[in-house]
């Protein structure tokens, strides 16, 4: 289920986007933490070596530090990959979903991108296994924005329960929320605001459109996955025939 939070700030975030796109939540720092990943990796070896005069020898606590700094880095490596590799997965099974979300605006005619994240099942709340985050900015009740600036959208998925329906699922949330964004912030304040914050009833009101679309994206991904299964089975049936 969906938890949309919506959330009045008076932080002001200048960023813009000149084109909307499903992109990876990861991608702004995964260069920089490869470059650090590698220069612990190399200071731990150099301190391996007995008779290295390069560098002053570590200290057991020091090395305890450095190598929960490189576990850090290299799950924040890994998850980015794993995020790359299901959005390319996502396009292909699901094409049409993923061309309405990587083209979408706001009421304003304003390109919105969309940050996926897919994260360890243990980095989101109990009972939680898909977020989108969106908030209004105070001086413009049409504008969304994230952590990523604005006019963008953040989604956070568990990677290890059916993360690529979940993220159909939250890409219908967004399919009607983004274009429908005033509007539904009032609706969100009717219906959800704090009394239901924590209930996966949040996005599932029975006048709820987001909560529709979802549940249908949902359906759709289920069928397409079905059918680029078969597409599979049918492949590696005409390759195991070419060689035999």
């Amino acid at each position: 289920m969906k938890k949309l939070i919506i959330v009045f700030s008076a932080i002001l975030l200048i960023q813009y986007s000149v084109c909307a796109k499903i992109k990876n939540g990861y991608n702004s720092s995964v260069e920089e933490k490869e470059i650090l990943l590698a220069r612990l990796k190399e200071v731990l070896l150099e301190n391996k070596k007995r008779n290295s005069k390069s560098m002053v020898k570590l200290t057991f606590p020091q090395k305890r530090k450095m190598k929960l700094q490189i576990d850090s880095l290299e799950q924040y490596i890994y998850y980015h990959n794993l995020t790359e590799e299901l959005l390319g997965h996502f396009k292909l099974i699901s094409w049409e979903i993923y061309r309405d979300i990587n083209n979408i605006f706001n009421e304003n005619g304003i390109e919105t991108d969309v940050y996926v994240k897919f994260v360890p099942k243990g980095q989101m709340k109990v009972g939680q296994n898909a977020i989108t985050l969106m908030y209004q900015k105070p001086n413009n009740k049409y504008v969304s924005f994230s952590e990523y600036g604005s006019h963008t959208v953040a989604v956070i998925i568990a990677a290890d329960t059916k993360p690529l329906w979940l993220l159909a699922h939250e890409f219908g949330h967004i399919k009607y929320q983004v274009p429908n964004f005033s509007t539904y912030v009032e609706f969100y304040k009717k219906y959800y605001y704090y009394k239901y914050f924590k209930s996966s009833f949040i996005g599932h009101n029975d006048r709820d459109e987001s909560g529709k679309i979802a549940m249908r994206f949902g359906q759709e991904y289920q069928k397409n996955y079905k059918v680029y299964r078969n597409k599979l089975k049918e492949y590696y049936r005409y390759q195991i025939a070419l060689i035999n």
